[in-house]
């Protein structure tokens, strides 16, 4: 029974991740393609520490910027490779395993309910604050990271968990700058906003 629970978890997982990369665009104000970019367009509401991000050098951008990136797909493809018995996890828990199913499924159907609303957000540009945005600032993320936490219970892994934190360190870098932007463009009424919802949970 466990087993076709992941199996079932798995294929939840990566269809929906795969979907949501190649096919979903909701570009991040902070995406790499921006930071590396010399024109980088709507600037105004930029605060000047992230101005001063935009003027680095494209070696300090590649190892704060990229290197994160690279791990972020690792981190992707390292539970699949123990899924399919091509390494081996430090342990086996049939509870944490059942745990880790759960959290894999809640992570994604928090990234789908993400995803519906946050296309209505980009095409209209306004700020949302109702729905999944109500209970956090950064559902994609922290939808993410519940899925992610619920991989390593299904197959624990030191490697995973360095990956991790890295990602959710370079990630959390990436929101501190996107939200300095946002409070400078919705003003009062991100602060607001800001007042009465967790940035992740």
């Amino acid at each position: 029974m466990l087993d076709l629970l992941i199996h079932i978890s798995f294929a939840i997982f990566y269809i929906s991740l795969g979907y949501e990369i190649i096919y979903v665009n909701i570009p991040s104000v902070v995406s790499t393609k921006k930071i590396f970019s010399l024109n980088n367009g709507d600037t105004e509401y930029f605060s000047e520490k992230t101005e001063q991000i935009f003027k680095w050098s494209k070696t300090k951008k590649i190892i704060v910027f990229v290197l994160p990136l690279i791990v972020t797909y690792i981190l992707y493809l390292l539970p699949l490779l123990y899924h399919l018995d091509m390494l081996e996890p430090l342990y086996t828990n049939s509870s944490m395993a059942y745990l880790g199913v759960v959290l894999v499924i809640v992570g994604r159907i928090i990234n789908i309910l993400f995803i519906h609303q946050a296309k209505r957000k980009r095409i209209n540009n306004v700020l949302i604050t109702e729905g999944i945005f109500k209970f956090s600032r950064n559902p994609c993320q922290t939808g993410l990271y519940i899925s992610l936490i619920g991989l390593n219970l299904i197959y624990p892994s030191l490697i995973y968990i360095v990956c991790f934190i890295t990602y959710a360190i370079s990630i959390h870098f990436r929101i501190i700058m996107e939200e300095e932007y946002l409070e400078k463009k919705f003003k009062k009424d991100y602060i607001l906003y800001k007042s009465k919802t967790r940035r992740y949970l």
